[in-house]
């Protein structure tokens, strides 16, 4: 019982970690999309801090280090 009740706990804070990443990249795409780049950044780094996801993170890394040289020549 107490197993099922601790996989179920851990289970509730996966899907609340996925539906903070899913949220924080979808205002990263929109502050994009609005050209507010540095608003776009912090949100990527946000999500890549949140993140223990191997793919996930290297993704993330890529749209930091794009943001961050665009973010330097405007």
């Amino acid at each position: 019982e107490q197993t099922d009740s601790l996989i179920s706990v851990l289970r509730s804070s996966h899907d609340s970690t996925n539906r903070q990443l899913a949220t924080l990249n979808k205002l990263a795409e929109m502050s994009y999309r609005l050209e507010d780049y540095p608003t776009a950044l912090d949100f990527y780094r946000q999500a890549y801090d949140m993140t223990d996801d191997e793919k996930l993170r290297e993704l993330y890394q890529a749209k930091i280090e794009f943001l961050s040289c665009f973010c330097r020549t405007r």
